[in-house]
């Protein structure tokens, strides 16, 4: 039983990222992260998710959003993420910043109360946080940092 929760997990996770992407070509970034938050919301069932858990639903994003072949770049990929968090009740944000080096460099990642999770997430302090979005510090809204 434990096993086919993983894999079930597993697929939703690949799932999420392949819709993620999509919408964002269809309908940009705005519309397609509140369209995500609505789907996200489920009233009353949100388990608390402690560090472990966060780290173990960033892993099986990430470790998909590597092996389907679509160019998911830091933005679906957070996006996919902050959806799983949102879904179990963690308030999360998507943010994006820009670092301040010789040469144009963006990225997304998502914050919560437990850390910044999502590739690179470790580096994102070398970034300036211009956006924002969620339901963590951004509170449902975009936020121009």
């Amino acid at each position: 039983m434990r096993r086919l929760r993983a894999s079930l997990s597993s697929l939703a996770a690949a799932l999420r990222l392949c819709v993620v992407k999509l919408l964002l070509r269809l309908l940009g970034v705005q519309r397609t992260l509140r369209l995500v938050q609505g789907w996200a919301h489920r009233p009353g069932g949100e388990t608390p998710v402690n560090m472990a858990e966060a780290n173990r639903l960033a892993g099986r994003v990430l470790r998909f959003a590597d092996r389907i072949p679509l160019g998911l770049t830091c933005l679906p990929r957070s996006t996919a993420l902050a959806w799983v968090f949102w879904r179990r009740g963690l308030p999360a944000d998507i943010v994006t910043g820009v670092a301040e080096t010789d040469r144009f460099q963006s990225h997304a990642w998502v914050e919560t109360p437990l850390g910044h999770f999502g590739e690179g997430a470790d580096g994102v302090d070398r970034f300036a946080e211009i956006w924002r979005f969620g339901t963590f510090q951004g509170k449902g809204e975009p936020h121009v940092g």
